[in-house]
């Protein structure tokens, strides 16, 4: 009878052992990222097709303008890979490397991802217009701190980015300054923007993707239902809109958390540093409202 039960506790010894093995968090990973449009972009039926789709660039308008350039008869949104603000027409997309903390707390923490722009030029109604386009980040971890034997990925993240060109006429969907014409509108999912997970090692993680502006880190702004619904997506988008005749640049990072973060936690004008990523990584901010988080 000592013997069965010794055998019983050693087994029970190992159960737990395996358990805990599998229990342990992964503290810092290294990551390759991959951003690229995916080719699933949707124009008007209406005007000539001068559009150019690669990679790295949707380009509509005037086939002799230039994206690139000030006040151009060209439009376009480009994806850029550099290290430093964009620039250039590069049409392959290349990843971007680098080391993210669970549950980091500093911008130094996080992952970065590439830049998008949207090059919002007058454009003539006589061309097609991008209507929708969808951006494919393909995500692959390694365990960096414990160093875990084995890979995450490559798994695709990919979500929509919901665009309209908006009517350039009051009323405007979209407020814009005064005399100019109506703001476009960038728009995502919430579902789609945050707690995306994956399981490593008996362990859940999830993975928030929101924009830096400037040297800060920002919330995605909530979006009026008007505004989610011209841009076609879910009441309760998270976004931006963009000036006419204006270029609009953002880096988009990443986080991963071992806990899913509180999607009521985007506010609706872009938030510090301090906010967005507390808001990201700590477990003690997931239960604060909404309304306290609010930038007045």
């Amino acid at each position: 009878m000592d013997a069965t039960w010794k055998r019983i506790a050693a087994m029970a010894a190992t159960m737990l052992l395996c358990a805990s093995a599998h229990a342990t968090l992964v503290t810092q990973w290294d990551y390759s990222l991959l951003t690229r449009f995916s080719g699933d972009n949707t124009f008007t039926a209406t005007g000539f097709p001068t559009q150019t789709e690669t990679e790295t660039q949707v380009a509509w308008g005037d086939p002799s303008g230039d994206v690139f350039a000030a006040g151009s008869s060209r439009s376009g949104i480009t994806l850029s890979d550099a290290d430093t603000v964009p620039g250039g027409d590069d049409p392959v997309a290349d990843p971007i490397t680098g080391r993210v903390v669970t549950n980091g707390t500093t911008l130094s923490d996080i992952g970065l991802g590439g830049w998008i722009t949207h090059h919002n030029n007058i454009v003539s109604s006589m061309y097609a217009t991008l209507v929708t386009s969808e951006i494919e980040s393909t995500l692959t971890l390694t365990p960096y701190t414990p160093p875990i034997g084995g890979q995450v990925g490559p798994s695709t993240l990919a979500f929509t980015v919901h665009f309209v060109e908006t009517p350039n006429g009051e009323p405007c969907v979209a407020a814009s300054p005064v005399g100019n014409p109506c703001n476009d509108i960038f728009a995502l999912n919430e579902s789609e923007a945050f707690n995306q997970s994956f399981a490593f090692d008996g362990q859940t993680y999830f993975i928030n993707i929101f924009p830096l502006i400037g040297d800060s880190a920002a919330a995605f702004p909530l979006l009026s239902s008007a505004q989610c619904a011209a841009a076609g997506a879910n009441d309760g988008c998270v976004g931006f809109t963009t000036v006419e005749g204006r270029d609009t640049t953002i880096r988009f990072g990443f986080s991963i958390t071992s806990d899913p973060v509180n999607a009521q936690l985007t506010v609706p004008e872009p938030g510090s540093l301090a906010l967005i990523v507390l808001a990201l990584a700590s477990a003690s901010l997931l239960s604060r409202r909404r309304g306290d988080l609010r930038m007045r």
